[in-house]
């Protein structure tokens, strides 16, 4: 297989033999109890054009990297609501596998980036996702911030880690204020956890 070799700065791919051990994996089951308001947010048709330009912005690689080493530092402080890979349902239906971690946090908690690189995507808009920013870190690694009660960058803005992105709110379908902070590698959702710093 093809791996890639990360410096600060720079990208170099070789041909390399590695082996993989892929295990089983059990995740939870949370259930939610969702307003009225958020049902009605569930079923909206526009939330398919919504997850369209979030699957878009996430695909948008770049050979520059931004990233120095190979973790990510916790963007926001708080107790951990929700785990990764869990599936969300209420009593009588399954909506989603949770693809990112929540952050329990007071209203206007301080969101910050994980890591360095360049803001590709900076939407009040959304339906679903609430106020949502998209990080590109280069090498396809990406971080994704949702539920934001206000945000405080714009699309094309390079910041550092631990640069203020925004702050902790309830936007969208959210049962009280958190984060939901997501990563990914080349589009795909991993575990924000395994990418800490020992934290």
């Amino acid at each position: 297989m093809t791996v890639t070799e990360f410096k600060a700065g720079t990208r170099k791919t070789k041909r390399k033999d590695i082996s993989l051990i892929i295990q089983k994996s059990n995740y939870p089951t949370e259930e939610i109890k969702l307003s009225a308001q958020n049902i009605k947010k569930i079923e909206s048709p526009g939330n398919k054009k919504e997850r369209k330009t979030i699957k878009a912005a996430l695909k948008k690689e770049t050979n520059k990297i931004f990233l120095e080493g190979n973790y990510l530092k916790r963007p926001s402080r708080g107790r951990i609501s929700g785990v990764f890979g869990a599936s969300r349902r209420t009593p009588d239906r399954v909506l989603w596998q949770h693809r990112g971690v929540d952050i329990a946090g007071g209203r206007q908690a301080v969101v910050k980036s994980a890591a360095p690189g360049i803001v590709i995507l900076a939407r009040e808009d959304f339906n679903l996702h609430g106020k949502t920013v998209i990080i590109n870190h280069g090498g396809g690694i990406m971080t994704l911030y949702i539920h934001l009660d206000s945000v405080k960058v714009k699309k094309g803005d390079k910041v550092s880690e631990g640069n203020i992105i925004g702050y902790i709110g309830d936007t969208g379908v959210a049962v009280g204020p958190h984060l939901h902070w997501g990563v990914y590698l080349h589009g795909t959702p991993v575990n924000p956890e395994d990418w800490l710093r020992g934290e």
